[in-house]
């Protein structure tokens, strides 16, 4: 299980759920966007929580095709990136009539990798190790697969109609105790930072009272929840770029929207105003680290002596257009003397 990186889910699994508290945040779900409509703002379980929870191997690219692959882009891809032979790969897309495998000959493939990765693993083969080791982590990508299909278990939970809810509930259930710290879980103390952070409760037997649960999550203030959870195991999940993709997230036939956008403070952001949801989605590349109120008056007032550095300067004439335009940003920019670091120079 090492191996292939699947080590979490032998560690993680919940015998006891809690129907009261899940079905508590299963009302908050919003399908078009996957994410909790929370009073302290949007909030989602993302891939960072799957990597810092149950410890998959979430590295890498997204594989982002532009339209959907081909027939034969599909087999040229599984030969690529799964070690799929070509008769197999062929298989797979003439049995399934489309650019993708069934899940069962992906078993059937990582059994055989796991078999070839334990024996070469022996042997030294470090070629042929690095091959299919590389085929068994793509191979299973459980953790977005995973993550997908709670969005889509999630979403059709929300139905009227609906009497259940299916999908990684372990998953949800442990996100919930690490964010909201007064929902139940107790802390287990034979936890150890080196294992998936899912094992650091023990799920409470029974069952919340769910009008209860209601109550709390309509009073909790943002200061209620821990926004980030991850700060002191970041030594054995180091945080990984490819949390921030920004785009769709798929599991066979399943699409779903991954939006990290809309949930930056769980990355320690700053949230600002995302796109909406059915717009192009582009790599994410606005997310700006938290800054106090010294340090922006400090940043402002920098710009300020620049501008008046450059006004004051015989480049630009008094009555250019660019000294106007310079003169206003001079006065955008001015902040009241604050007596300390970073404050203005000038009233």
């Amino acid at each position: 299980m090492d191996t292939i990186g699947m080590h979490g889910l032998e560690l993680s699994g919940y015998s006891f759920l809690d129907p009261a508290l899940l079905s508590t945040f299963v009302e908050r779900w919003h399908g078009k966007t996957s994410s909790f409509h929370m009073l302290s703002g949007e909030m989602t379980v993302t891939l960072d929580d799957v990597q810092c929870l149950l410890n998959p191997p979430i590295k890498g690219r997204v594989l982002d095709h532009k339209g959907i692959p081909t027939k034969t882009e599909g087999v040229d891809l599984m030969i690529k990136h799964m070690g799929s032979t070509r008769e197999e790969a062929e298989h797979e897309v003439k049995t399934t009539k489309g650019a993708h495998a069934r899940f069962v000959y992906l078993k059937e493939l990582l059994e055989k990798h796991t078999t070839v990765v334990n024996k070469v693993e022996v042997d030294g083969d470090k070629d042929t190790f690095e091959r299919f080791g590389l085929g068994s982590h793509i191979c299973m990508a459980w953790g977005t697969a995973a993550l997908t299909f709670l969005y889509q278990e999630l979403t059709n939970g929300i139905v009227p109609s609906c009497k259940y809810v299916a999908g990684y509930m372990t998953l949800l259930q442990v996100w919930i105790y690490d964010y909201f710290v007064d929902t139940g879980g107790s802390l287990d103390t034979q936890y150890e930072q080196q294992y998936p952070q899912a094992t650091k409760y023990d799920p409470t037997k029974g069952q919340s009272i769910h009008m209860s649960m209601e109550k709390m999550m309509d009073r909790l203030l943002p200061y209620d929840i821990t926004w980030t959870p991850y700060k002191d195991h970041r030594d054995v999940c180091p945080f990984e770029d490819i949390a921030l993709y920004s785009g769709w997230i798929r599991c066979g036939p399943i699409k779903v929207r991954y939006l990290p956008e809309l949930v930056l403070q769980q990355f320690g952001y700053v949230q600002t105003i995302p796109r909406h949801p059915d717009s192009a989605a582009n790599i994410l590349d606005t997310p700006m680290p938290v800054e106090s109120d010294v340090a922006m008056l400090g940043r402002l007032a920098s710009i300020r002596d620049i501008l008046d550095g450059v006004m004051h300067s015989d480049e630009v004439p008094n009555s250019s257009r660019v000294y106007a335009e310079l003169q206003s940003a001079y006065t955008l920019t001015f902040v009241p003397n604050q007596g300390g670091p970073g404050s203005s120079s000038q009233h």
